[in-house]
């Protein structure tokens, strides 16, 4: 989607993707990585090449050679049927919070060691979309004209992680109280599960 911008570098698109793909498209991102980021980004784009849904041509600076890609016009017409066709579902996807989901098989500390992780990784990910933030505020940002919409977007993942750092907070407190892996009983898993949109209390 970053070729739907511009006419991008090789380099560039793989740096616009991954920022952007470090935060909405976690399937997407880890089938890429998997073979480097450099290398899966550049067969992606050559994938779409072929496909016609986009075209390249070579630009020398020196003795260096870079690809330059850009979109076409049936390339941005199968983005605007994907743009108008209805979505998934929403994903989540935390290895922590499975670990957590089969705490019983292992120890108190495991479990508190797994939500403490998650709130690390969501005060992690607010702080990056301040930083984006800092950025366009600098008039630093690439494509202001359409900042809009990732801070629509942001705003709605930002809230998400701080909700999830607030539960990360009062988990801690709950399971350090337990003398062992799933300790509480039915009544009050029903009862934490009923309260969800409620303040978060010092022990559920």
């Amino acid at each position: 989607m970053a070729l739907s911008l511009v006419a991008t570098p090789s380099g560039d698109v793989g740096r616009t993707a991954a920022r952007r793909a470090r935060t909405y498209f976690v399937h997407t991102r880890c089938r890429v990585t998997a073979v480097s980021r450099t290398r899966g980004t550049r067969r992606i784009q050559e994938r779409l090449v072929r496909a016609g849904l986009a075209i390249s041509r070579e630009e020398w600076t020196g003795d260096r050679r870079r690809t330059i890609y850009a979109i076409t016009d049936a390339g941005r017409a199968a983005l605007a049927d994907w743009l108008a066709s209805p979505g998934n579902d929403q994903r989540y996807e935390s290895e922590a919070v499975l670990r957590l989901f089969f705490g019983e098989n292992g120890s108190l500390a495991n479990m508190l060691a797994s939500i403490r992780a998650i709130g690390e990784n969501a005060t992690a990910a607010r702080a990056h979309w301040q930083e984006i933030a800092d950025l366009y505020d600098a008039g630093e940002g690439a494509y202001p004209n359409r900042f809009a919409l990732t801070a629509l977007v942001a705003r709605l993942l930002g809230e998400q992680q701080t909700a999830t750092t607030r539960w990360a907070l009062w988990a801690e407190r709950v399971v350090s109280q337990w003398h062992q892996s799933s300790a509480a009983d039915v009544e009050w898993g029903v009862g934490i599960i009923r309260a969800t949109g409620e303040p978060f209390g010092d022990a559920g």
